[in-house]
């Protein structure tokens, strides 16, 4: 049965033992399915952003959502480790659907495909596939705030719960294969592979068209729920699995695995608004999208929350690289969440009042 981690801090890593194999479901293209599950290594063990050149011709990224035909692009990554530079051989191949327009991204989110032999010895060994968030665009300083929030939203959700995302921050410079030419760096962010996340839960992920929430521990859903509303994400469905992988415990109980935060009010990215069909006028507003699960212990969700309120700001004021606006902003944005959750009236009208029945199917899901 899977936990929340109510009592854990961010700086606590399992490492369970075992490898074990993908039923079907990655948010990648095929390259995300692997022969073989990556081990846990420290690259996630550590919180120190990763200074790397990317080598590649980002021309030759293919910018199209079905890359059945798209040739993975050779690449280059360049790092320094223990006063020596690291060189690894390895493919990109571009990811997602939204920031794969050249009017959003300069940059768009990336795979990093790593040959085994390759990697052997480095910091990346027992990885095979690791999607990158990158900053998106060159345009303006702004991009790399988005990142970096939803950096910190990922890091945010590890606080709530075991079944998360782990993610590793990396200063990144994109060059031309042999340009010696220094451009600016940006910050992005690796993502922990949906098989590691599994391996560190004794897990599997498992597949299915749509979720049946009967199947699934209350506490672990309503706290995914209330998280996403804290950043004010909707862009993701419970039910249809949008922007969420699903794991499965030895014991058949199936626990929802978010991603995907870059739509969210706390990254406020400017590309980014709420679907037309729900009543929000900026994704800057929340909307509680939770199902009323019988038996909830609401006041128990709510006080974890509470009581993980000055381990919330410290990750914010850890981050770095945001520029002050943005940090004020943010401090601001969940400031008002808590401000909701700590009045018995407030929350009960936009939370407990707002939950959806969970045979209620009204637009987005």
């Amino acid at each position: 049965m899977f936990r929340v981690a109510r009592f854990t801090t961010l700086g606590v890593k399992r490492v369970l033992p075992g490898l074990l194999l993908c039923l079907g479901l990655c948010v990648t293209s095929d390259k995300g399915v692997a022969d073989h599950v990556p081990f846990v290594t420290g690259l996630f063990q550590e919180d120190w952003p990763l200074e790397m050149d990317l080598f590649l011709d980002t021309r030759e990224l293919c910018r199209v959502e079905d890359k059945s035909k798209c040739p993975d692009v050779p690449a280059r990554l360049s790092y320094p480790l223990n006063g020596q530079e690291e060189n690894i051989q390895l493919l990109v191949e571009t990811r997602g659907s939204w920031r794969l327009r050249r009017d959003i991204c300069t940059i768009p989110p990336l795979f990093l495909i790593f040959p085994e032999e390759q990697i052997e010895g480095t910091l990346f060994a027992g990885q095979d596939v690791l999607p990158l968030t990158t900053h998106c665009s060159s345009k303006s300083g702004k991009t790399d705030d988005y990142v970096l929030k939803e950096y910190l939203a990922y890091r945010i959700y590890s606080l709530f719960s075991e079944i998360s995302v782990h993610v590793r921050l990396a200063f990144i410079r994109y060059r031309k294969p042999n340009d010696k030419k220094l451009p600016v760096p940006h910050y992005a962010f690796l993502n922990e592979h949906f098989h590691s996340v599994a391996a560190r839960n004794g897990a599997e992920l498992w597949e299915t068209p749509r979720l049946d929430l009967a199947l699934t521990d209350p506490m672990e859903m309503a706290t995914m729920e209330l998280f996403q509303y804290m950043i004010g994400n909707t862009d993701f469905s419970s039910l249809g699995l949008h922007n969420m992988a699903l794991l499965r415990s030895k014991d058949g109980d199936l626990a929802p695995l978010p991603f995907d935060f870059d739509f969210s009010g706390l990254v406020a990215a400017k590309y980014a608004g709420p679907d037309p069909r729900l009543p929000l006028q900026s994704n800057r507003q929340r909307l509680y999208r939770g199902f009323c699960y019988p038996g909830l212990d609401w006041d128990e969700l709510f006080q974890n929350f509470i009581d993980k309120r000055v381990e919330v700001f410290e990750l914010l004021d850890e981050t770095p690289g945001l520029t002050k606006r943005a940090r004020k902003s943010t401090r601001k944005y969940l400031n008002e969440f808590y401000v909701i959750l700590e009045s018995p009236k407030k929350r009960e009208k936009a939370i407990v009042g707002a939950c959806r029945e969970i045979k209620e199917v009204d637009g987005p899901d």
